[in-house]
């Protein structure tokens, strides 16, 4: 799987171009040919049915936080029409469920807030143990060309592009210890306490889970697998698959800092994903991330029935 991921990730860095206007006329153009009626006499359609486990990460780009896998499942259904004994061509559409975590041992950052007085300060704070976890529903389309050998057992082998475009994300965070204080310029003073105020030690801090900025992702693939062809046709398709995130996932729009003071309830502090908080929001400085990418792979399990009632009748001549 390491030489997969080495590999997908040099054809990405050459397709850095590659965006929805690019992907959708090629997707486009495999539906069309997937379900064109002139070219069912000619070739055999199949419909397909499967399940999936996936292990998902995003990939943070200049960033301290260190990305980590984290599993999910998902429903896929299929369509593919055959070009002949070895080649076919395949779409579909997919139900995932993703996760993905960020950690860092230390962090450390500071903000403009304003307390229950309404009185502006200096928010400071430094978390240890930090770690997020991203929760993600997507639809997955997928579009694919796939080659396989021959025989009742065949290995195959699919390489292709995959829109996923997320529909439900959400992330939550916590850390093991953290501890606030405040700067008040106006009595040029520091303060450290006390933690009802919302300045203190406080440890195991859980924060409430909030609602992710990000955009689809576009992936490129490679399946690798054994196909089991059945007297009636139908076949069992067992695979491992990677599929690597081509584009930026990451939203610019937020203006907060990773952790930030709530003055309505000052001991309830709010966080921002670490794909979406700038790194000093004082300034308005650059995201603490400048690119994000999501990139998974899993194994999956799928049944393909063959659609032999489409296949047009050749009626015997009469002499």
């Amino acid at each position: 799987m390491t030489i997969l991921y080495k590999i997908l990730k040099q054809l990405a860095s050459r397709k850095k171009q590659w965006n929805i206007v690019t992907l959708f006329p090629g997707s486009l153009i495999a539906i069309l040919i997937l379900t064109n009626p002139t070219c069912k006499a000619q070739t055999d359609l199949s419909f397909s049915v499967g399940l999936q486990m996936n292990f998902a990460e995003i990939e943070l780009e200049t960033s301290e936080f260190e990305s980590s896998f984290k599993d999910g499942a998902g429903i896929i259904v299929g369509i593919s029409k055959g070009l002949n004994e070895t080649w076919s061509l395949h779409s579909g559409v997919g139900f995932n469920y993703f996760e993905a975590g960020n950690s860092i041992n230390t962090y450390s950052s500071a903000e403009d807030a304003i307390d229950m007085d309404r009185e502006a300060f200096e928010f400071r704070y430094s978390a240890s143990n930090y770690s997020e976890t991203q929760k993600l529903t997507a639809v997955s389309i997928p579009i694919a060309i796939q080659y396989e050998s021959f025989g009742e057992v065949r290995f195959y082998s699919k390489i292709g592009a995959e829109a996923n475009v997320f529909i439900n994300e959400k992330s939550d965070a916590r850390a093991s210890s953290l501890t606030t204080s405040g700067f008040f310029p106006r009595f040029n003073a520091v303060l450290d306490g006390p933690e009802f105020a919302g300045f203190g030690t406080y440890a195991n801090q859980k924060f409430n889970e909030k609602d992710l900025n990000i955009k689809s992702s576009f992936n490129a693939f490679l399946e690798l697998g054994v196909k089991q062809i059945y007297p009636s046709g139908n076949a069992l398709y067992v695979g491992g698959f990677f599929k690597y995130g081509l584009n930026d996932i990451s939203n610019g729009e937020e203006s907060n800092g990773l952790i930030s003071y709530n003055s309505e309830n000052p001991v309830d502090f709010r966080s921002t994903s670490v794909l979406n908080a700038l790194k000093n929001p004082q300034d308005g400085s650059e995201r603490i991330s400048t690119k994000a990418n999501f990139h998974f792979f899993g194994i999956t399990l799928r049944y393909e029935f063959d659609l032999q009632f489409l296949k047009p009748t050749v009626k015997e001549s009469k002499d």
